[in-house]
């Protein structure tokens, strides 16, 4: 069953701890689609994904990134 929840994907609902998973392309761009919401809300995760990715990214890796809800 898919449960559909209406509201901002960056101010997740329900107790707890939550997560924000974002896929991104390897070519190192960020400035359209969901991050325009995440740059909204905080700046540390454009900054870590610019800097990131100017490596090698391999298919399957992730860049976990840890905010406190509500600041």
């Amino acid at each position: 069953m898919i449960n559909y929840v209406i509201g901002d994907a960056t101010r997740p609902q329900g107790d707890g701890p939550r997560v924000i998973a974002h896929c991104v392309n390897n070519i190192g761009r960020w400035g359209s689609g969901f991050v325009l919401a995440l740059n909204k809300r905080w700046s540390e995760p454009r900054k870590r994904y610019l800097e990131w990715s100017r490596g090698p990214l391999v298919l399957g890796d992730i860049q976990p990134w840890h905010t406190c809800y509500g600041t």
